[in-house]
């Protein structure tokens, strides 16, 4: 059960900075729960560039991962030892509360309740029908994602689940979003995307093992592999060439840290592309996806 998400290292067509709150449903935030934050941050600013701003104790040590000074990602500790080494999307929502009384409703489990994050927002974290884990977020003076489809930001988002029927009927429900075919793909592939009620797309659903995956992007031109490896990671499988949202596809690779941890996806495609797979030096999941004309997907760009 996982949601796969997908940042950039190569300029991506769509690209956009984002200061207000993200509509309700659209992913609107990503964190990584880690054993070793300090090796996840190295992992990550080697990888991404990405500045990484850490809290005082008393937001735990959480880091903010910064993009040309806007907000692409959290990156801390765990809040329990039975907590995975994993990221987590989180959904906007309007009204945690409304929407935590949603979740159990249509047969979710609300594992973190509703809880104030200072003045910055108010956040549950949740298990679905299918297991895998989401957060939902409300804005406060913290809107999210503050900068998508750019180099180091969120480019896709994606749910695989080995329950596509009901993963597709829980987040219809909860989040008000609807389930549309995927343009070219197989009649046998269970593959669709998810939209809002606008039609904005703000990610795919997949049947595979239940998870929610995070994959960043990488330039066409740089040797992903190496970046990985070289900063604590190592490069397995290679994967398969896919397409989705708005490009033609791409290659990709799997890999592995040096201490194991929740797969994630990296790709490589001068056109664009899907994710493969990988995990970072501190057991955490992400993926990527290269693109020097296009994205992965333009999941979590302004209506």
């Amino acid at each position: 059960m996982a949601w796969l998400l997908s940042a950039a290292r190569a300029r991506v067509v769509g690209m956009s900075t984002h200061e207000t709150p993200w509509p309700a449903g659209t992913p609107c935030w990503v964190e990584l729960s880690a054993d070793d934050p300090e090796a996840a941050n190295a992992f990550y600013s080697g990888l991404f560039g990405w500045d990484i701003q850490v809290s005082g104790p008393e937001f735990g040590g959480y880091g903010v991962a910064r993009v040309d000074e806007h907000r692409v990602a959290g990156l801390g500790g765990k809040m329990g030892t039975d907590i995975p080494t994993a990221w987590t999307t989180y959904l906007a929502s309007d009204d945690v509360d409304t929407t935590a009384a949603a979740v159990t409703e249509h047969g979710g489990q609300v594992v973190a309740p509703p809880m104030d994050v200072g003045d910055m927002g108010r956040m549950i974290r949740g298990v679905d029908p299918a297991g895998a884990t989401f957060g939902v977020w409300q804005s406060g003076t913290n809107t999210g994602l503050g900068l998508v489809n750019q180099p180091g930001g969120v480019v896709w988002n994606e749910h695989t689940s080995n329950d596509f029927a009901a993963a597709k009927s829980f987040y219809t429900n909860v989040f008000g979003l609807r389930v549309e075919a995927m343009q070219g793909a197989p009649a046998d592939l269970e593959y669709a995307v998810l939209a809002r009620a606008s039609g904005q797309m703000v990610g795919g659903l997949g049947l595979q093992a239940s998870s929610i995956i995070t994959a960043c992007g990488a330039s066409p031109d740089s040797a992903v592999s190496d970046i990985i490896t070289s900063n604590g990671g190592s490069a397995g499988t290679a994967g398969v060439a896919a397409g989705g949202g708005t490009t033609s596809g791409g290659a990709g690779v799997t890999s592995t840290d040096s201490s194991g941890g929740a797969a994630g996806g990296t790709s490589t495609d001068s056109s664009g592309g899907a994710g493969g797979n990988s995990t970072d030096s501190s057991g955490g999941a992400d993926g990527t996806s290269t693109d020097g004309s296009g994205s992965a997907g333009t999941t979590t760009t302004t209506p």
